[in-house]
């Protein structure tokens, strides 16, 4: 897509935001979840919340100049809507998540509908990068901006660090919900020690970001840390202690807090006015993925374990009722005779989830080693929105 005929549907994450506000409202969001258990009154709560929303930025709402579109005809409107490019992406997405919901599953990992899957994966992204770097300027991704070194790798790194953050937070409810029998509303109570650390920790980079200018070294440091905290997590274990489950999730709310809002800060303080917010949705594009990429490698691995497990575990359970029956009716729906051999296999199927994550967040340890280490510009800082 042309980068100087960008509207500004993206330019409010350009914007700096008071910190006192968004903790605030970050901790009304978490207080609000504890005790809202009903989606009624959740849809109750959101309809209000929306309206008003809807008719502020109706009436208030006023595009900046540099997210003015330029002046182009309809046709080369649509050629930049790139829909051949989303056709590809969504292609490959679904190939990918359907071979890991198959294999070993309903299908055997060797049978042609997996293999098939894959290969279609792997052919569908190399046809969906040929076509993007045919297309230079009207691409979805277009080449000239993920060329530059600071944009690839903040994709990559926004990838590697959003995936495994969003399977820790998908899997450690499951983990209490299963293994230590809570409800889903204690569950997600448990999670508040990694929310509250990792909002915390983003808001103290970003400050240091914007006293300081330096960015890329918190990286590897976030990631060191949040590589540590995978590794924790996946050493729990059938009646671990509160103790762990709480500092395990303080230490990696402290390594995501420190390095997940990076790339994205890296790739606007390094981008033009007029390329700000297409690098703004590439990486926001790369986070995306990364959370379905890593969720669904991290549900197949839990399940394909579990299924592995399971004959020695638990002889006597039909693996197919266990995975239908779901982490919070476990207890109530088998035998205590054969509850025991359950949880030890869920408890298999959770350390493989983790030991996903675990790998992710290593990798971006290492990509963020290839980054430029440049100290950003208050300017530069100031026209991307600001870190803080």
């Amino acid at each position: 897509m042309n980068r100087a005929n960008q509207d500004g549907a993206a330019s409010f994450l350009e914007e700096d935001y008071p910190t006192g506000p968004r903790l605030a409202i970050v901790v009304l969001a978490l207080v609000l979840s504890i005790f809202l258990v009903s989606l009624d009154m959740c849809f109750y709560i959101n309809l209000p919340i929306g309206g008003l929303s809807a008719l502020i930025i109706m009436f208030f709402f006023r595009t900046p100049p540099q997210g003015k579109p330029a002046v182009a005809s309809w046709i080369e409107k649509l050629l930049q809507m790139d829909f051949v490019g989303v056709a590809l992406v969504m292609g490959a997405i679904i190939a990918y998540i359907l071979a890991l919901q198959y294999g070993g599953q309903t299908h055997p990992w060797k049978s042609g509908v997996v293999v098939g899957l894959i290969v279609g994966f792997v052919l569908i992204t190399i046809a969906f990068a040929v076509w993007e770097y045919s297309q230079d300027d009207r691409a979805m991704l277009a080449p000239g901006l993920i060329r530059d070194r600071h944009i690839w790798t903040s994709s990559a790194l926004a990838l590697l660090l959003a995936g495994p953050y969003f399977l820790a937070i998908y899997y450690l409810p499951i983990y209490f919900q299963s293994i230590d029998g809570t409800s889903p509303t204690t569950s997600g109570i448990r999670n508040l020690p990694l929310i509250l650390t990792i909002t915390i920790a983003t808001i103290s980079s970003g400050a240091f970001i914007s006293m300081t200018g330096i960015a890329a070294p918190i990286i590897p440091i976030g990631a060191a840390i949040a590589t540590l905290a995978a590794g924790l997590l996946y050493t729990l274990d059938i009646g671990s202690s509160s103790s762990k489950w709480i500092g395990y999730q303080v230490l990696g709310g402290v390594g995501w807090g420190l390095s997940l809002q990076i790339p994205i800060i890296i790739g606007q303080a390094t981008s033009s006015p007029g390329t700000l917010s297409s690098v703004t949705a590439i990486i926001l594009f790369f986070q995306t993925i990364g959370g379905a990429f890593f969720v669904s490698a991290g549900q197949s691995a839990f399940v394909n374990i579990m299924l592995d497990v399971l004959p020695t575990d638990a002889p006597g359970v039909n693996p197919f009722q266990l995975l239908a029956t779901g982490a919070t009716e476990v207890r109530a729906t088998f035998p205590t005779d054969q509850l025991n051999g359950n949880l030890s296999a869920y408890m298999s199927g959770i350390k493989g989830a983790f030991a996903v994550g675990m790998g992710g967040v290593g990798i971006a340890f290492v990509v963020s080693l290839l980054q430029r280490w440049d100290r950003l510009s208050r300017e530069e800082l100031k026209e991307s929105g600001g870190a803080a």
